[in-house]
């Protein structure tokens, strides 16, 4: 637990003398290869470590029968924006429909326009303005030490669990293993699911880590995940598909928050399981318009579920 403890305090110090120090431009280009060696050949293991043991049953802080689950994905907007974190849009959407302490907020990965302190501090200062309940989803954008330790700091690691009556939610890490999810994560799932009986199985991750889509299908989505299906993931490799085809007594149901920038809504259903991708698919840089979805779930005790898909206005 020392080792764990000083790792933890070594990496936050690095972390910050990285941004923070002024040096000359020839010191501080050295200064940060180093830095960049030791915090991904040394702190990331350590951190790795730490994320497969820690934070994996998770409770929502309301403790209504029925859960209300609001799922955004891609909320730091555009690329030509100025915003750190939140979409200032999507700030406003969420204080006006959802600002309450019974409603669960996943941010369903790129919810920073950079990995950096000030950027997360940004999303921490919006977050406390809200009432409602934040919980995090990796994403590329997040993807680094740095937001580990933050989603340690809110008691979270980067794949867990949520049970609520006959309900399962899975959050998953699709940007450790580039648009997939590791072997932990499938051993994971899978133990999870051969012990216990649920009438709703709900998986969250960034990357559409299900993306299998032919060159008609792939114009669907114009982003990272169209790449999927060419890193042979483990989603498909390690039959996690398959191993969820066999559960006949479910409804199962994936989420994924990378519809952002040059993507739109996309929804489909094959052999009875459901895929959407969601996230707020604006840009602005061109003239076609895309429209992203806000998802809002309802989960019941007695494993009734009702999804509506809303408009970012």
């Amino acid at each position: 637990m020392k080792k764990i403890i000083f790792g933890l305090f070594a990496i936050s110090v690095i972390l910050i003398l990285n941004e923070s120090i002024n040096l000359d431009l020839r010191f501080k280009n050295l200064f940060k290869s180093i830095i960049y060696k030791i915090d991904n050949k040394i702190f990331k293991s350590i951190i790795y470590k730490i994320d497969n043991k820690i934070f994996k049953k998770k409770d929502f802080k309301t403790t209504d029968d029925n859960i209300s689950l609001i799922l955004i994905g891609h909320g730091y907007g555009t690329r030509n924006q100025k915003n750190k974190s939140l979409d200032e849009r999507v700030f406003k959407i969420i204080q006006r429909n959802y600002n309450s302490k019974k409603h669960n907020i996943f941010l369903l990965g790129d919810f920073l326009k950079r990995n950096k302190l000030s950027n997360w501090s940004d999303l921490e200062k919006k977050i406390d303005e809200l009432n409602a309940n934040f919980y995090f989803v990796m994403g590329n954008h997040e993807e680094a030490n740095l937001s580990y330790l933050k989603f340690f700091s809110h008691f979270q690691s980067s794949f867990s669990y949520f049970e609520h009556g006959k309900n399962v939610i899975f959050v998953l890490n699709s940007s450790q293993k580039a648009r997939d999810i590791t072997q932990k994560q499938i051993n994971f799932v899978k133990k999870k699911l051969s012990k216990n009986k649920y009438k709703n199985i709900i998986f969250l991750s960034h990357h559409l880590i299900w993306w299998n889509g032919n060159d008609e299908e792939d114009k669907l989505v114009n982003n990272g995940s169209s790449k999927t299906k060419i890193l042979q993931p483990y989603f498909y490799k390690e039959q996690l598909l398959k191993f969820l085809k066999k559960i006949e007594t479910s409804d199962i149901y994936f989420f994924a928050g990378d519809m952002g920038n040059n993507s739109s809504f996309i929804k489909l259903k094959k052999d009875k399981i459901e895929f959407y991708g969601i996230g707020f698919g604006m840009n602005e840089s061109t003239t076609r318009k895309f429209e992203g979805k806000i998802a809002e779930i309802t989960l019941l005790k007695s494993g009734e579920i009702r999804l509506n898909f809303v408009n970012f206005n």
